[in-house]
């Protein structure tokens, strides 16, 4: 296994208290909400949107896509921010 294999498995752990190679969406739009303090609702239609398999859950790589498009979001939004301030 690679190292960016390793570490991405490492963050998709540290959610997935169980342990195991999938997350469900229940608690991939808890990570959302504690973390971004992301409606609950809105939460779950959000995390649905990366499940490309359609099994009704996350896998480590889907996860990581997910966590992506999070990051780069909140990067244009800090952008933006600076670009006004």
């Amino acid at each position: 296994m690679r190292l960016d294999e390793i570490i991405r498995k490492a963050c998709f752990l540290n959610y997935n208290y169980r342990g195991e190679e999938f997350m469900t969406f229940d608690e991939a739009a808890r990570v959302l909400h504690d973390e971004l303090n992301y409606p609950q609702d809105r939460a779950l239609n959000f995390v649905r949107r990366f499940d490309r398999n359609n099994d009704g859950r996350l896998s480590v790589k889907e996860f990581q896509v997910m966590k992506k498009r999070i990051e780069e979001t909140l990067v244009s939004y800090k952008t933006t921010i600076l670009k006004i301030d």
